[in-house]
C-alpha cells in the first residue's frame, strides 16, 4: 500500500539548520591591471543542485591593509547576508578585493543575497531562484573611490 499525504511539519519553508558557510578565497589588494572592470562591483553565484552554493564578491571595496578579514554569513527567512569587515588598525586607504564563500546544505529555494561592506549605503544585492538559476553574475556600476 502506498500512502500519499502531507503533514504540517514543514510549514515555515526550507530547513536552514544545517546550512553553513566559510570564506574559501580572498585576493590581495587588486591593481588596475586586474581582470574585472574596476568600475563595477559584482556578485557571482554558482549552485550545484546538491546543496553547495559558491558566492564570489568581485571588487569588494575594503580597507587596503587589514590584519585579516572577518565575514559573517547568515541564512534565514529566504535571505543570505554576508557582512564583510576588515579587522585591525588598517590604513588610510581602500582598495578592491575578490572574496569567495562556499555555503553547504543550502536548500533549493528563492533567496535575496546581500553583501554588506564597510561603506554605508554601498551594499550590493540580488534575487535568485535556485530552482531555475544555477549560475548568475550580477554587477553594479560604481564611480566613487575605491572604484573608478
Amino acid at each position: 500500500i502506498n500512502l500519499v499525504g502531507c503533514d504540517d511539519s514543514n510549514t515555515t519553508g526550507p530547513d536552514f539548520s544545517d546550512a553553513a558557510g566559510s570564506t574559501t578565497y580572498q585576493s590581495g589588494c587588486k591593481s588596475e591591471a586586474a581582470d574585472a572592470d574596476p568600475n563595477q562591483e559584482c556578485i557571482e553565484l554558482s549552485y550545484n543542485n546538491e546543496g553547495t552554493l559558491v558566492l564570489r564578491h568581485i571588487n569588494s571595496g575594503l580597507n587596503c591593509c587589514p590584519d585579516h578579514f572577518n565575514s559573517e554569513i547568515t541564512i534565514e527567512d529566504g535571505r543570505i547576508t554576508v557582512n564583510e569587515q576588515g579587522l585591525g588598525a588598517g590604513c588610510k586607504c581602500e582598495c578592491l578585493f575578490d572574496l569567495e564563500y562556499t555555503l553547504v546544505n543550502v536548500p533549493v529555494d528563492e533567496y535575496e543575497i546581500e553583501f554588506i561592506g564597510f561603506k554605508s549605503g554601498m551594499n550590493i544585492s540580488m534575487s535568485v531562484n535556485l530552482n531555475t538559476q544555477t549560475y548568475v553574475m550580477h554587477c553594479v556600476d560604481r564611480d566613487e573611490y575605491p572604484w573608478g
